[in-house]
């Protein structure tokens, strides 16, 4: 946790004299958010489907950080969260062998969000580039990896709490590449 907190103030320590160069709607954000992703792998199944919901450190296994440009009502953000991520460990069962595992997964996301402003409100539409990286371990010893990329797609409806602070709701349409059928989450940004 020490390594994340050192991070977030060197991300932010080279990214906030940029803001000066820009005009006044330019914003610099961090947030973090948290995605539950319905995910039918045909190799594997989850032992329990909600299992990284049960413990509260996943819910920030991933730090965002992005930039706004606003243009009157139009905003456009491009957010990454390659700096900060640390990989999600899950148990599955091998469809073929019935042999319990620990699926360790990370996923990085460059999202590209557009919305127009309604008020307080801001709906998007998002694509972001995801490349899902898959360790399989059997009793700590590791077994396989996998890579997959995807284009995702999907809808964001972020509402403004402060000037600051911003919260949304995610929605990621199915992915074939990614065996996902749907994902949905929640995410709150800080913005400077």
């Amino acid at each position: 946790m020490k390594k994340i907190a050192i991070q977030l103030v060197l991300i932010s320590c080279f990214l906030y004299p940029y803001k000066s160069l820009f005009a006044k709607d330019f914003s610099v954000s961090i947030g973090i958010s948290t995605i539950y992703a319905n995910v039918n792998d045909p190799r594997y199944d989850f032992v329990n489907e909600y299992e990284s919901a049960k413990d509260p450190l996943n819910l920030t296994k991933s730090i965002n950080v992005g930039i706004t440009k606003s243009f009157d009502k139009l905003n456009i953000t491009i957010q990454t969260n390659r700096l900060i991520n640390l990989p999600l460990t899950r148990s599955v069962v091998d469809k073929r062998t019935g042999v319990t595992l620990q699926n360790k997964s990370k996923i990085i996301n460059d999202t590209l969000l557009i919305g127009y402003r309604f008020g307080r409100f801001i709906p998007s539409l998002l694509a972001s580039n995801a490349k899902l990286n898959k360790s399989l371990y059997y009793k700590g010893n590791f077994q396989a990896k996998q890579t997959n990329h995807a284009i995702l797609y999907g809808v964001n409806l972020g509402y403004l709490l402060s000037r600051n602070t911003n919260v949304s709701l995610i929605y990621i349409a199915p992915n074939k590449e990614l065996n996902l059928e749907s994902a949905f989450g929640f995410g709150f940004n800080y913005l400077f």
